[in-house]
This record gives structure tokens, C-alpha cells and sequence, in this order.
């Protein structure tokens, strides 16, 4: 606090109000008093004189000695003083400063008080140890008119003078000391939990899961009315479908009985058996499918969606659990992330309602739940003291430092508290630092003070042992710190005299009430005292450092984990049926020697079709088999694929030759087992729409080592390239080294239709493996992968690459159209062959055999075209053969 600063206006004179009685408002006591004899008998009974003190206003002191008092020499300042014992009954006890117990240890005389100021003299005898309370004191008698200083308007203080109005107020606050501030663990990760009890969070909690379950069964409601029309639609369409095909197969069937009544309409007959068996394929499609929509719609009516005892009955219980699931972390999502649940033009009036409720439910309590976070988290980075409140204190039975001033409210207000009294305020900081209390309290000026450093600077400058704590280290004032709110507030104003009080109030409250004071403060700021502690701690920040936000990353890190764990464990589960796949794979790539070694194709051909072919996408994927033979080749594409369809035209003369047919028992792995999943179809690939039945299917390889001609090799790949849109990759040739095959695949490789990838199987030694003129050995096979990007232009290849290659036989083609042909056999029988060009068939029937020893070309010398050239050609455009030859009964 600052100096106090007497102002003495007047001094009156010391025996103004002085008289042998004392002063009329407190009175001396007298013979007439009740007390007088009680007051004399006791005074005798200590050993005083009788008239001590009860007989007006004396020095009774003056160079006498009694019992607790020495006087002989006059030492004392009040052993000159006039006083008496004044009549408690005349004299108000509330005016207690006034008077005082002066023989308070004679206990006989205890209850008596006396007055020095009744009799005009200042009370040295009982001095105050307050200079702030002496001085108000020194206005109370006249001494002075004013005291101009920091006064804290005091009870006892009020009691004596008037004060002027309060100029400011004094807060005080419980100064502690100031903790490293650690915060657990287990703090951390509750913080994030702590904006709500327990029951707020399950009152979200399930909030949450209702609104799962609700938008859970109104999906379902919502899915299955969606299914059931898309199937009773898709139902419909397909009745009509199939009454549509019936209709054209009805109409097929009449033009086939009106080709059967004119037997010489052999053209017509054909055309007729052409569309019956199209129109039969077409319609036993569309009565299959719509059998299969049928049976779905049957099988979906039976769920009963809305009877809620069977809702768990539809499809399957696991995908009921996987759709709530999904609509929980979907419901979650939105919660955490603030977002409407359905947006859109497209979704129902209701779901939207429903949106916009849970919207206003999740933006108002997340609100509140970052509000009520953020405070928690800025609370942690705050200073912390090692108790937080006076109840504290209280309970830790902590002895207080309170300045003697206020040791009486502060007893008054708190009684359990044990208090240790500090003479002057600015000695509290002191008293704590050597270990005589374990908090204070004092106002905001004496904190600022002690954090500039002035109240060590002016302990260090008295006595050099206040430099150090009670434990002898370094005193660091910065270590105290205020915690809690205000614990009190004290008003500071000036005590001034009765005959100035008046105008000196006007002064002050009209200088306040123009801002002077703040002026002035503002003026002379640089003079306050400013703070030496680290900014740090003395300031409360917003910014929240690594580990303000420990608890948050622990806990995200947490679920982090478990994700982790989670991917971890699946990839590991995969890796497990990875590698079950692939041994697997394994064991089924180890076929039985035999079985590797059948056909006419190496046991390399067919190692380097499992090899080209061991990506785990064709485990989903079908293959295709051109000229199947005994299936050891499709034996081979069988390891990777799903399903392998097996073409071959002539399995039905493998009874009579035993060359083509696909025996499975004999396709056997290492283990002895069969190979399952192989189709066999019996097909002609060279006739139009051939692959109609594969169209379908999903495709993506393809194997041609059917007829070897340049005709026979490009129909197949055509077929291939345009009758099946998709996917087929890779066409895999076999018997590369012959020349037309050869010839074939580079035709369509300059088309720009197919590009090469890899050779297959061993070099050929055979003497048509060789290119013409040259001594160049070539491989078993090729394989060359088509190039279908980018789509539209690679259907314009195929269709004018199909043009090119059929066009130059036109003439030849015409020509021929509708001629008949012998056809020999070497069983003496001949065959009698009518030609009719695309889209009619060709009819082939028995004739009679010829005679023994008979020339052919001498008893069918007069047909046209049946020379050797004629014949070649013949052979080359319908691909007759030995075998062809050989089907003709004998």
C-alpha cells in the first residue's frame, strides 16, 4: 500500500475537551455510578489505590507504579496521560475504539473500562498496530480533518468517521501455490465424455438406435414394394415375350406342314425347317426366363415384409443384420458429421421431415457438446493451484495468511478456519514464503505488487534470510497464484471530519463522475506495477497444444486400432484362401501323366495354357473349346476356369471310329478325381449364328484347333468376334506352324483385329510347318489377344474384315447354288448333295450303291463340275471330307 499521507487541517488544542468529569457523552465514573463500589472494592483487592482512576480525569499514572505498570521514571508516553474509568451505563459500548480495558490483567477489575480521550489525551497506552486505523482514529478526536491514503472502509472504522464516497473497491482473492497442473490419464480419456453424464449420452445413445430401426424397416417397406413392382413388371414383359415367340413358332409350324405337302419345294422345305427350329430356340428362351421371373416373384410374395412376426424371415436373417448395421453407421456418420440423411428432389415428403428432425436433433446437441468441450479443454491449459477454493482449504485444515484487518470478518464468515495474522497486508507474501501458512488472502493490488517484484525487492532490502523459502531455496513469488473468484470486496475512500465530509463528498463524486480519477490512472499507468512471471502463467489461452488433445487421439487412435485390426485379420484371411486357391490350383494343375499326354496336342501346349491363364479373374470366368476332340486341351483350360464349353462337330462318329469323343472318366487329375466342370456341346461352327446358345455367357477365352483351312479358321473367329459381344480376350490357335493357319492368323493380325502374346508349346519338326520356300520352323501354337478399344471402331473392323474375306467367292457361290452332287464313298455307297447358298441349307441324302469294279467317272461322266479342279473347290467351300464321306450308310 502507499505511504500514508497525514493531512492535518486543524489541531486542536490537547485539553479542549477535557474536564474533571470527562466529556458529557462519556462521562467519568462517579460516587453516583452503580458500579462505583464494586469498581473500588475490586481496584483494592489487586492492590491499586482506592481512588485509582474514579476520580475524574487525572494522570493516575504519572510516576507511580502498580501491578503491570511502571511509571517510576515516566518512560511511557502514556504515564503523563490524563484518564478515568468512564460509567459503561452513560457511555455507549458500541463506541468500543473510544475506550479500553487498560488492568486487563487484574481479572478482578477486568470488566471496568476507561477512556484516555473522554479526558482530551490520546490512547498510547492501547495504540492501534494499524496506521491505517490510527489514522482514521486521529480524525475521530480532531486531530486531523482528513486522511488522504488507500483506506479500506472497515465496520470499526465506519463506527469512528464518515468516509467520503468510495473512490474504487479492493478485491480479494485466495492466493495459492501453483501445481505443475498434470492431468491423468484416465482425465484425458474422459474428457472428451465429460460435456455429458452418462445418462445424456445414452439418451443419445437411443435417440440414435431408434432412429436406426425406424429408417431400417421403412428401407425395407420401402425396397421390397420397389422389388415387387420391378418383378410383377419385368413378369409382364416377359408373358408377352413369350407369347409373342409362341406366335411366331405357331406360325413356323404352318409354313413347315405347307413345305411338307409339296415335297419337290425343297427350298421352301428348308427355309421352313430353318425358322421352326430358330423360332423354337427363341421361345424356349423366353419361356425360360420367364419361368426363372416367375419363381422370384413367387418366392418374394412369400416374405411378407409387412407381417412383423415373419420380418426376419425374407431372404436371409444375415442380410437383415447386415442392413441394419449399414443403416446404424449410416445414421452415426451423419450425426457426427451434421448432415440431412436424405437430400434430394427425388426422396418422399416423409423421409424428408424425418431428415430435417434428426438434422435439428444432431446440430443442437453437437453444438452444445463442442461448446461444453471446448470450456473443458481451455479449464486444463488454466493455472492450477494445489487447492481451488477456501472450502478446500477448509477441509485440508490449511492455515490461512489474512492481514489483521480482516481477521474478524474473515473468522466471522469461515469459523472452521485456522488463520494466521499478518500486521500489515504487504507482509502476508512473506509469512507464506517461510512456511507460516499454506495460503492467503489478500487483494488484486497486493498479487500485481508481489508479481513485479516490489514486495520481494522491499523483504530482501529489511533482511536478507527473506531472499529464501522455508525450505532455504530461492524465493519465487511467480509460484503464488489466485485461484477461484472474489472472495470479498472491500471499498477504499477517505475518513474526513464532520464539518468536511459535506463538501469534500460533493468534490469527489463530482470529480468521479467526470472521469478524472480514470484519467489520471490512465495518465500515470506506467507507474502501476507490472508482471515479471512468464506470461504463460498469467494468461489463459485458447490454443490447445498435443497434449490437450492426447484423450481425443487416444481414443480415435483406439477405433483406428480396431480397423486396423480388423483390415489386418481379413488380409490375412484372404492371404489363407489365397494361398488354399492356390494349392488348390495346385493340386488341380497336377493331372495325371496320362491324361497330359492324351490328344494331339504336346504336354507343353497345355502346361502353357494353365500358365497363361492363372489370374484369379477367370476363377469367375468361362472358356471356349473349338474342336474339343477328347477334351485333353479343354482338360487344361479347365484348371482356371469355372466352366469350359467343349465344341466338336463329329463326337457323334466317335461309336464308329473312336477319335472324338469326350470321355471325362478318362480326364482324370492326380489324385484320381474327374474334372467337373466341362460342358459338351454338339455344334457345327461353320454354320450361320452358330454360337446364337453362347451369346450369354461370359467368355473371355477361346481355343480354335478345329478344320485348318483359311475358310474354316476365319469363320470360327469370326464367330467369335461378332456373335459373342462379350469379353473374350485372348484366342488361343493351335497347329500354328501349318500354312493356312499361319496365313489365317496373320490375315487378321494386318487387320488389326488381333495382336500377338505369347507362343504356345514346342516347335514343330513336321514338314508343314514350314513356310514355303523357306526352312523356318514354327511353334505349336500362338496366342493373340483381341483388341476390342476402342469398341465402335473395332466392330467396324470385324464387319469389314467379314466382307473382305466372303466376298471373293461370290461368283463361285452363285454358280453352284441349287446344284446336286455325288458324293462317293468307299463303301460302294454315294450320297446325293443339294447346294443351296446362306441363309438355305444344304440337303444330303442316300443314294444307291454302285456296281463292283465299277469307274466312276465312266458311269457319272456326263455331271458337270466333277473334275478334279471342280471337286477341290467343292471341297473347299462346304468343308466335305473323308469323315463327312463316311456317314453315308452302305
Amino acid at each position: 500500500m502507499k505511504p500514508i499521507v497525514l493531512l492535518v487541517v486543524t489541531l486542536l488544542p490537547q485539553f479542549a475537551f477535557a474536564g474533571q468529569a470527562g466529556k458529557p457523552e462519556c462521562p467519568c465514573i462517579g460516587s453516583s455510578s452503580s458500579d462505583y463500589e464494586n469498581l473500588q472494592h475490586d481496584l483494592a483487592a489487586a492492590g491499586f489505590p482506592s481512588d485509582y482512576g474514579i476520580q475524574g480525569c487525572q494522570a493516575y499514572d504519572q510516576g507511580a507504579s502498580h501491578p503491570g505498570i511502571d511509571c517510576s521514571d515516566n518512560a511511557h508516553d502514556y504515564c503523563q496521560n490524563q484518564w478515568c474509568y468512564v460509567d459503561t451505563s452513560l457511555c455507549p459500548m458500541n463506541r468500543e475504539l473510544r475506550i479500553c480495558k487498560k488492568n486487563v490483567q487484574q481479572p478482578e477489575a477486568s470488566w471496568a473500562v476507561l477512556s484516555y480521550e473522554t479526558c482530551g489525551f490520546l490512547n498510547t497506552y492501547n495504540r492501534y498496530e494499524s496506521i491505517y486505523t490510527a489514522c482514521v482514529h486521529d480524525v475521530a478526536i480532531g486531530n486531523l480533518d482528513l486522511c488522504v491514503s488507500d483506506m479500506w472502509v472497515l465496520p470499526e472504522r465506519a463506527l469512528l468517521v464518515e468516509f467520503l464516497p468510495a473512490l474504487r473497491h479492493d478485491h480479494f482473492y485466495l492466493v495459492v501455490r501453483k501445481t505443475a497442473g498434470q492431468v491423468s490419464l484416465y482425465d484425458r480419456l474422459t474428457t472428451p465424455f465429460s460435456p455429458f453424464t452418462l445418462q445424456g449420452w445414452m439418451t443419445v445413445l437411443a435417440y440414435l438406435t431408434a432412429v436406426s430401426t425406424v429408417l431400417w424397416l421403412a428401407l425395407l417397406c420401402q425396397k421390397q414394394g420397389q422389388y415387387d413392382e420391378f418383378l410383377e413388371e419385368k413378369v409382364e414383359w416377359a408373358n408377352l415375350d413369350m407369347e409373342d415367340a409362341f406366335a411366331k413358332l405357331e406360325h413356323a409350324r404352318e409354313e413347315l406342314e405347307k413345305a411338307h405337302l409339296e415335297p419337290r419345294n425343297t427350298e421352301a422345305l428348308a427355309k421352313a425347317e430353318s425358322t421352326v427350329k430358330e423360332a423354337a430356340l427363341n421361345h424356349a428362351k423366353k419361356q425360360r426366363h420367364e419361368e426363372e421371373l416367375e419363381a422370384g416373384l413367387k418366392a418374394n410374395k412369400k416374405l411378407k415384409l409387412l407381417q412383423w412376426s415373419n420380418l426376419c424371415q425374407f431372404a436371409s436373417l444375415r442380410q437383415n443384420l447386415h442392413l441394419l448395421a449399414g443403416t446404424w453407421y449410416d445414421v452415426w456418420a451423419h450425426f457426427l458429421g451434421q448432415d440431412m440423411i436424405y437430400e434430394g428432389d427425388k426422396v418422399p415428403g416423409a423421409f424428408k421431415m424425418f431428415s430435417l428432425a434428426f438434422a435439428f436433433f444432431s446440430i443442437v446437441t453437437l453444438a452444445t457438446y463442442t461448446a461444453s468441450l471446448a470450456s473443458m479443454l481451455v479449464a486444463e491449459r488454466q493455472l492450477v493451484g494445489e487447492i481451488s477454493s477456501i472450502e478446500d482449504a477448509i477441509a485440508r485444515q490449511y492455515t490461512l495468511c489474512v492481514p489483521d484487518v480482516l481477521r474478524k470478518s474473515v473468522e466471522n464468515t469461515y469459523g472452521e478456519l485456522k488463520i494466521f495474522s499478518c500486521k500489515e497486508i504487504q507482509l502476508c507474501p512473506r509469512e507464506m514464503q517461510l512456511g507460516n501458512c499454506r495460503a492467503m488472502i489478500v487483494s488484486e493490488q497486493i498479487i500485481s505488487r508481489m508479481h513485479a517484484g516490489r514486495i520481494f525487492e522491499a523483504d530482501c532490502k529489511q533482511n536478507r534470510t527473506f531472499c529464501e523459502d522455508s525450505e532455504g531455496n530461492p524465493r519465487n513469488d511467480c509460484s503464488l497464484i489466485a485461484v477461484g473468484y472474489v472472495l470479498t470486496s472491500v471499498p477504499i475512500a477517505f475518513p474526513a471530519s464532520e464539518r468536511l465530509v459535506r463538501s469534500l463528498s460533493w468534490a469527489s463524486a463530482s470529480q468521479h463522475a467526470k472521469g478524472t480519477m480514470q484519467a489520471e490512472m490512465r495518465a500515470h499507468s506506467h507507474e502501476f506495477p507490472k508482471s515479471i512471471c512468464d506470461a504463460p502463467t498469467q494468461q489463459r489461452t485458447l490454443a490447445l497444444g498435443a497434449e490437450d488433445l492426447s484423450g481425443i487421439v487416444i481414443i480415435s487412435g483406439f477405433f483406428a486400432g480396431l480397423a486396423l485390426v480388423r483390415f489386418l485379420c481379413t488380409q490375412y484371411y484372404v492371404h489363407k484362401e489365397k494361398q488354399k486357391c492356390r494349392e488348390k490350383i495346385r493340386q488341380d494343375r497336377e493331372y495325371r501323366r496320362e491324361t497330359l499326354e492324351m490328344g494331339l496336342t504336346t504336354v507343353k501346349f497345355k502346361e502353357d495354357i494353365i500358365d497363361l491363364f492363372t489370374s484369379k479373374k477367370y476363377a469367375t470366368r468361362a472358356a471356349l473349346d473349338i474342336g474339343a476332340g477328347r477334351g485333353s486341351t479343354t482338360a487344361a483350360l479347365a484348371v482356371n476356369f469355372a466352366v469350359v464349353v467343349a465344341i466338336e462337330k463329329y463326337w457323334d462318329l466317335a461309336d464308329e471310329f473312336g477319335c472324338c469323343h469326350l470321355e471325362s472318366n478318362k480326364l482324370l487329375r492326380k489324385d484320381g478325381s474327374e474334372i467337373t466342370n466341362i460342358v459338351r456341346l454338339h455344334m457345327d461352327t461353320l454354320l450361320p449364328f452358330a454360337f446364337a446358345n453362347l451369346v450369354d455367357q461370359n467368355l473371355s477365352a477361346v481355343v480354335i484347333d478345329a478344320q485348318h483351312d483359311f475358310e474354316s479358321i476365319a469363320r470360327e473367329t469370326f464367330h467369335v468376334l461378332r456373335d459373342i459381344p462379350c469379353c473374350v480376350e485372348t484366342i488361343v490357335y493351335h497347329d500354328y506352324c501349318f500354312e493356312d493357319v499361319f496365313q489365317t492368323i496373320l490375315w487378321f493380325e494386318l487387320s488389326g483385329l488381333l495382336t500377338f502374346q505369347k507362343f504356345m508349346g514346342e516347335p514343330s519338326n513336321s514338314p508343314n510347318c514350314k513356310s514355303v520356300g523357306e526352312n523356318l520352323e514354327r511353334a505349336e501354337g500362338v496366342a493373340m489377344k483381341v483388341n476390342r478399344r476402342p469398341l465402335k471402331e473395332f466392330h467396324e473392323k470385324v464387319e469389314e474384315a467379314f466382307r473382305g474375306a466372303f466376298t471373293l467367292g461370290g461368283s463361285l457361290e452363285k454358280r453352284l447354288n441349287g446344284t446336286q452332287w455325288l458324293l462317293l464313298s468307299p463303301h460302294s455307297s454315294i450320297g446325293i448333295l443339294t447346294i443351296h447358298s446362306r441363309p438355305r441349307l444344304s440337303h444330303l441324302s442316300a443314294a444307291p450303291g454302285l456296281r463292283k469294279n465299277a469307274s466312276v467317272r465312266q458311269q457319272f461322266d456326263h455331271l458337270r463340275g466333277l473334275g478334279d479342279k471342280k471337286a477341290a473347290d467343292l471341297d473347299h467351300l462346304l468343308h466335305v471330307d473323308e469323315s463327312l464321306a463316311k456317314r453315308i450308310p452302305s
